[in-house]
C-alpha cells in the first residue's frame, strides 16, 4: 500500500524514488541506472518516510500533552521534510551502492570483484556446510545462478516481506566483517546458504532439477526470518568463532556515588 501508484501518496513516494535513481545516475555515470536498484533503494527510503511520521505523531502527542494539538506542516514545511527525506535516502542508498554497485556492472561479472564470484562463493559454501545438499545440487546441475542472483544483488529484497527485510538488513549492516575488503557482506552468504539448508529435505526427497529450481526461486518464508537469522549467524560463527557474542561474561552492578550519580550502573569491567 506504501507504493501503491493508485493512490496519490504512493505516487509521490514513486516520484521520489525516480528522482533520486535518476540523481544518482548521473552522477555515477560508470554504472548509470540497473534494473532492481529501486528495491535496494525502497527499503531505505521507507525507514526515512516512517522517521518523518513517527515524528509528526510525536510532536501531535506532545502537543496533546501540553493542552493543545500543533498546527498542521504548511506546503512549504510539508515540501522540505519531503525534500530532506529525498536527500536521507540518496545519502544512504549512495553509500550502501559503494559497497554493492560491482554486482550491476556487467563488465565485472566475471572478475573476483563480480557477481559470478560472489555466486561460486555461496556454491562453495553449501557445500562445506551440508556436504550431502551440495553433492544432490551439482550432480542436478542446479547452480546457484539460477536462484541466487537476485537474492546477491537485490540483498534479499525480493524474497521476502518489507518488514522482514528490515530485520535482516540490520543485521547485514552491523556485520563488523562487512568493512573488509575480503569480507563485505559475507553474512549474505551465510543467509542465502541457510535458506537452501532449511530446504534440503524437499530437494533431497524429490531430486528433480526442475523442482529444485522452482522451489529455490520461490523461498515463501520457510522459516521465520528471526529464526533464519538465528541460523545464518551460528553458520557464520562456526567459521568467525571471534565474532560470536560473548553472552556468558559476568555484568556486575556497582552504585554511583558521585554527587551526579543518578542510581545503580551496569558494568561489564
Amino acid at each position: 500500500a506504501f507504493f501503491n501508484k493508485e493512490q496519490a501518496a504512493g505516487r509521490l513516494h514513486h516520484e521520489a524514488i525516480s528522482r533520486v535513481l535518476f540523481l544518482y545516475a548521473k552522477l555515477n555515470p560508470g554504472i548509470r541506472y540497473v534494473q532492481g536498484m529501486n528495491e535496494v533503494l525502497a527499503p531505505i527510503y521507507y525507514v526515512f518516510c516512517l522517521e518523518l511520521e513517527w515524528a509528526r505523531k510525536a510532536s501531535e502527542a506532545a502537543g496533546g500533552e501540553a493542552g493543545g494539538a500543533p498546527p498542521p506542516l504548511d506546503a512549504e514545511e510539508e515540501a522540505a521534510a519531503q525534500a530532506a527525506v529525498e536527500a536521507d535516502a540518496f545519502f544512504c542508498f549512495t553509500n550502501l551502492m559503494a559497497e554493492t554497485r560491482d554486482h550491476f556492472c556487467s563488465k565485472l561479472d566475471h572478475t573476483e570483484l563480480g557477481i559470478t564470484a560472489k555466486i561460486s562463493a555461496l556454491e562453495m559454501l553449501i557445500r562445506k556446510k551440508d556436504p550431502e545438499l551440495g553433492a544432490t545440487l551439482s550432480a542436478l546441475r542446479v547452480s546457484p545462478t539460477f536462484y541466487a542472483f537476485r537474492w546477491l544483488t537485490l540483498l534479499m529484497t525480493q524474497e521476502f516481506d518489507l518488514p522482514d527485510v528490515l530485520r535482516l538488513w540490520d543485521s547485514l549492516l552491523s556485520d563488523s566483517r562487512r568493512f573488509l575488503q575480503e569480507g563485505a557482506f559475507d553474512f549474505l552468504l551465510y543467509v542465502g546458504a541457510t535458506m537452501v539448508i532449511c530446504m534440503r529435505d524437499e530437494i533431497l526427497e524429490h531430486n528433480d532439477f526442475a523442482f529444485c529450481v522452482k522451489k529455490l526461486q520461490h523461498f515463501e518464508n520457510h522459516i521465520p526470518v528471526h529464526a533464519l537469522v538465528a541460523r545464518a549467524s551460528e553458520l557464520y560463527f562456526e567459521d568467525y568463532p571471534e565474532l560470536r557474542p560473548d553472552l556468558d561474561r559476568p555484568v556486575r552492578t556497582t552504585t554511583a556515588t558521585s554527587a551526579g550519580g543518578g542510581g545503580p550502573q551496569r558494568s561489564t569491567t
